[in-house]
């Protein structure tokens, strides 16, 4: 009974690894095909602002937001 149990488990694990691999090579495939038709600099993580860079974009948008209601 042990062996049966045994068995199957091992037949279902085998059945899951052949159809992960089957749908992940599929989707691999398709996922390279899309990369390939970006160029790498786009690929890059972005460029962070820096807090000095950030505070200055802030305080442009307060500054231009009291000319606006003060209207100079």
């Amino acid at each position: 009974m042990e062996e049966e149990e045994t068995a199957k488990k091992a037949k279902t694990t085998e059945e899951q690894a052949i159809a992960a691999s089957s749908t992940g090579t599929a989707q691999g495939g398709l996922s390279h095909d899309f990369l390939a038709m970006l160029d790498p600099e786009s690929l890059k993580h972005p460029k962070l602002p820096s807090v000095d860079d950030m505070s200055k974009v802030l305080l442009e948008v307060r500054k231009n937001a009291l000319r606006a209601e003060y209207g100079v």
